[in-house]
């Protein structure tokens, strides 16, 4: 046994030393099937072991004194089942009053390796038997002609080079920076050992795909919202030089770009020119140089893009639980968490304490994408819940401010409903709104009104739903690094539901049911922002006070 092993493993040394030397002297490029051999298995559908093996059942109970049951189920759907050799179905498979005694079970299916086995079936008990089918394999040995060749079969990255595959085609990419990639299929018999040698070609360098990832910046602005990027790739080492000019053809800055060694280049640029100060407004145009390839993007500086100091709502960013006619820069993340606690004034004790993780992304000036998951830790066994929101803004420049406007869709659901006695906008539920703001340099007014169907019942099973509107407004107080906003909001609410302490009658309406009021405090640190926020939600027999802290980041 000892002498066969050794024999096999020298075998396979000489054949991979073999195939690994005519591939550093060949000249040609691609994947290759260097050395493949195969070894026929034993498989049980075409013979059966002399002594199989006794499988116990996965469970059993007792039936009715005379009968019998089993069911055999596999891993595997639709696979063949045969006792004593006879073709009984496919799994998951039950058959009854069988007549007790020993029978030998088979699964099989085809691309599996078919398994045999002893069973015992006795009267007046039910029995359930259990079988894991493996897939046929083949071990591959890939061989890279150049070391730190990245491969990848079936889209998935290996590591090592002797890998197990199953039984059929497979999809084989190798790629190196500075060389050009190769795919093929290849195709893996059961019980096989193959080579497979990989040699890829020099190639030859050049640039693609140059690009900015923002039409338009503020350099004032802190973080990546004052930078922009500029990426491009390439296929080999080599150097550059990044220059920008203004509009009249002046050259900004110049920037020397040396030792690319991966595909993806990014350069980023704070707005800041050769002489150490910031740029003017303008259009710019950022000039690539490499080799004799040159490449071109056009670009504006513009001062009137603006960091809002906001809060992630359930309807997108906004001022403390409401809506704003505004977004983020173009290209921006904005993510977060925050942590707060809640108190029911009517008991006058803790309520529950939301913890929740959010973000917000900008497509455009005009287009955000906000979500926000979380849970109410202490209620009903710290029930999660979920926001999302789609808004979209417009802003029209006036003398002294902006006027922005806009509309939003939303959805929301909790697992367990919170703040009876119910008929407030609480982030669940189906909606959209319309938020309209004025934009001055240090202040902001906003207002919003907002719609939503379900918003106590979403997920439920109740058969009634009820509709609230918000109505809302907030002012806000914008300074360099700090800012602070009022807000207070009308729920007025529609219909009722099924849930335990409703106190609403059935198809009320109520205009007056329950009024927010708070306060939002933040403090931007570069791109960073904390915040402090409180609100009351008041019912007519009821009160909860939220206090909220939380941190956000720009990227």
């Amino acid at each position: 046994m000892l002498l066969q092993r050794f024999t096999a493993f020298l075998a396979i040394f000489i054949i991979s030393a073999g195939a690994l030397f005519s591939d550093e002297n060949a000249s040609s490029s691609g994947i290759f099937v260097e050395d493949k051999s195969v070894q026929k298995g034993f498989e049980f559908d075409e013979a059966y072991s002399t002594y199989p093996e006794l499988l116990e059942s996965d469970r059993k109970s007792a039936i009715e004194k005379e009968k019998t049951k089993i069911t055999v189920k596999s891993n595997v759907p639709n696979a063949e089942v045969f006792l004593n050799g006879n073709f009984e179905g496919h799994t998951n498979l039950t058959v009854n009053d069988l007549p007790a005694g020993r029978y030998n079970l088979r699964v099989k299916k085809t691309g599996y390796k078919p398994k045999f086995y002893r069973i015992n079936v006795p009267q007046g008990e039910e029995r359930v038997f259990y079988v894991e089918l493996e897939k046929y394999e083949g071990t591959v040995n890939f061989i890279a002609v150049q070391p730190e060749t990245l491969i990848y079969v079936d889209n998935t990255k290996i590591s090592g080079n002797i890998i197990q595959l199953e039984e059929g085609s497979h999809t084989v990419f190798a790629k190196k920076f500075g060389y050009k990639s190769e795919s093929s299929s290849i195709y893996v018999p059961r019980n096989s050992y193959q080579i497979i040698t990989i040699r890829l070609q020099e190639a030859q360098f050049s640039v693609s795909n140059f690009r900015a990832n923002k039409e338009r910046f503020n350099p004032a602005l802190k973080g990546s919202a004052g930078q922009i990027k500029f990426n491009f790739e390439v296929t080999s080492f080599g150097n550059g030089t990044l220059t920008i000019k203004d509009s009249l053809g002046n050259s900004v800055i110049s920037r020397n770009l040396p030792g690319f060694t991966t595909w993806t280049q990014n350069v980023i640029w704070d707005g800041i020119a050769q002489n150490g100060t910031k740029i003017q407004d303008g259009t710019y145009t950022a000039i690539l140089e490499s080799g004799e390839q040159k490449f071109s993007v056009d670009f504006s500086a513009d001062s009137s893009i603006k960091i809002p100091s906001a809060s992630i709502t359930a309807s997108g960013s906004g001022i403390g639980i409401l809506p704003a006619a505004f977004n983020f820069p173009e290209k921006t993340f904005c993510v977060g968490a925050n942590a707060g606690i809640i108190c029911a004034f009517e008991n006058k004790n803790f309520y529950c304490a939301p913890l929740s993780t959010f973000f917000a992304y900008s497509f455009s000036k005009n287009v955000e994408l906000s979500a926000k998951v979380g849970l109410n830790a202490g209620h009903e066994g710290s029930s999660p819940f979920i926001n999302s929101a789609l808004k979209f803004t417009a802003s029209k420049k006036q003398a002294d401010f902006d006027m922005d406007f806009g509309f939003l869709i939303r959805a929301g659901g909790a697992k367990n409903k919170p703040f009876e006695p119910y008929g407030a906008d609480n982030g669940c539920g189906l909606g959209g709104g319309l938020v309209f703001g004025l934009d001055f340099n240090n202040f902001y007014a906003g207002i919003s009104s907002e719609f939503t169907f379900a918003t106590s019942t979403f997920n439920t099973k109740n058969d009634n739903y009820d509709k609230v509107l918000r109505n809302g407004i907030c002012f806000q107080l914008k300074g360099q690094s700090v800012s602070f906003a009022i807000y207070s909001a009308l729920n007025s609410s529609f219909g009722t539901t099924a849930l335990e302490n409703d106190s609403r009658s059935s198809n009320s309406i109520e205009f007056l049911r329950a009024v927010d009021v708070g306060f939002d405090f933040q403090i931007a640190l570069n791109s960073l922002n904390l915040n402090l926020r409180s609100n009351a939600q008041i019912f007519e027999n009821q009160t909860y006070l939220k206090t909220e802290a939380g941190i956000s980041m720009l990227l």
